[in-house]
């Protein structure tokens, strides 16, 4: 019997802090070149448009519109391709301003998916600025003409597989949402992240998705920020990879000072 194989991409692009034009082109310019490639999906990191270490600057009203903005520019931008693209972005929703991914295609949203928890310690100070996802009603937001339900996590479908998607340190969460979304269906993990480098933690968060692979038996694929957000006080190194059977394949190189993209198949 013939065996198929599911394309998709990571990637991982130089930001320019709060330049949500400059983000967007560079995104727009990784995604053609992953389509051409034949992948069927690019996953990009977490707050990928605006840029994950904005701190106070998530609480200006100029740098939200911006990224909606930009989300719809890309949308328009990219309707003629043949792939979905998945891109994090500050979304002000029913209830907040969440930290959120939108999944795209042909110039429709397809999928939105909140993070479930946010920390709230000195380095990760995400509760200051986004509600996080699992104190938010369950409700909809509109993009580009498109009403899509927001709050809980959820499966959507591309081709003929099953996703789910995990926004950032969610994944380490003591009840991952991707739990609940494998148990309703989903065939693989997609992590957007934005997780700081520390000594070791790349190692670890390898073995962690590994174990997980190996427990639910579905894929996980992990893609986190990399150049232009590193701050004085944190690194970023723009680490991705497969974890699949409790194996781990890397799918970039760290701390590069480039935008960077690479096809895995599921």
């Amino acid at each position: 019997m013939e065996s198929r194989t599911w394309k998709m991409a990571v990637a991982v692009p130089v930001v320019t802090l709060g330049d949500c034009t400059a983000n967007a082109n560079e995104m727009v310019r990784l995604s053609q070149e992953a389509a051409a490639a034949g992948a069927r999906l690019v996953l990009f990191p977490e707050l990928s448009v605006t840029g994950a270490t904005c701190a106070d600057l998530f609480g200006q009203e100029v740098l939200v519109q911006g990224a909606f903005l930009a989300l719809q520019d890309m949308m328009s931008r990219t309707q003629d391709l043949d792939i979905a693209v998945a891109v994090g972005l500050p979304l002000a929703v029913p209830g907040g301003l969440a930290d959120a991914m939108v999944v795209f295609a042909h110039g429709r949203a397809l999928h939105v998916a909140l993070k479930q928890y946010q920390p709230a310690g000195k380095v990760m100070q995400g509760r200051r600025w986004f509600v996080p996802g699992s104190m938010l009603p369950e409700t909809s937001v509109r993009i580009g003409g498109q009403s899509l339900p927001v709050g809980g996590p959820s499966v959507f479908r591309m081709d003929d597989m099953s996703l789910c998607l995990t926004v950032g340190d969610d994944v380490l969460a003591p009840l991952p949402p991707y739990v609940q979304q494998v148990a309703s269906g989903a065939r693989a993990v997609c992590v957007a992240a934005a997780i700081p480098a520390l000594a070791g933690r790349s190692d670890a968060l390898g073995r962690h998705l590994a174990t997980e692979s190996f427990r639910l038996k579905v894929p996980f694929i992990y893609v986190s920020a990399g150049q232009g957000e590193s701050t004085t006080d944190q690194v970023f190194d723009g680490t991705a990879l497969l974890a699949r059977a409790g194996q781990v394949t890397p799918l970039s190189g760290r701390f590069l000072n480039r935008s960077q993209w690479r096809l895995c198949e599921l």
